[in-house]
């Protein structure tokens, strides 16, 4: 059995600016909607859901299509995203990245990269990660284009080293493939 991905803010937001450009007459509604009607398992969750939130509210039984209607409306609506988001996602996963430009791949990162260091040694966990400094915009990750500009920090991750007792390492990174890129853009 595959893990479960909870969708993003992101994918949410894009598949209702699809359901909203859609509109509420759309054929995947309708077709949703009428597969939400005929199918048992579906038909019968709606039931359960509908007698469960009757009781619990004290909701008359002449009250109960009302009911219905709104959970049934409630379901068709999560389908809808269901679908439109796992249809972007296999949109994405399927779509091969297109050659990138020689700057890219020329490109170098340098990154300061250590083992955490928290100073509760029940919460360290060894993992490797990229390190932060004090700049003026804040905590900020030290990954950047410029060797110049990585070594500025070096003073913050000796003193860091020196406090917690972990090596600190500033890394060279060279391209090697895309793995994903946006679908917008030039």
């Amino acid at each position: 059995m595959t893990e479960l991905q909870f969708p993003t803010n992101e994918e949410i937001e894009e598949a209702w600016r699809g359901i909203e450009a859609a509109g509420p007459g759309a054929h995947e509604t309708a077709v949703l909607a009428m597969h939400t009607l005929r199918n048992n398992r579906l038909a019968d969750g709606i039931s359960r859901m509908v007698d469960v939130y009757c009781k619990t509210l004290g909701i008359p039984a002449s009250k109960e299509r009302l009911v219905q209607g709104l959970v049934m409306g409630a379901v068709v609506t999560g389908l809808n995203y269901g679908l439109r988001i796992g249809d972007a996602r296999v949109v994405a996963a399927t779509k091969a990245p297109t050659d990138p430009p020689t700057a890219l791949t020329e490109t170098e990162l340098w990154a300061w990269l250590g083992e955490d260091d928290q100073v509760d040694i029940a919460k360290q966990t060894g993992q490797i990660g990229l390190k932060q400094a004090q700049t003026p915009a804040g905590m900020i990750p030290m990954v950047g284009v410029l060797r110049q500009k990585m070594e500025k920090f070096f003073p913050q991750f000796e003193a860091q080293a020196l406090r917690f007792g972990k090596r600190i390492r500033l890394c060279r990174f060279t391209f090697a493939e895309v793995v994903r890129e946006t679908d917008h853009g030039t």
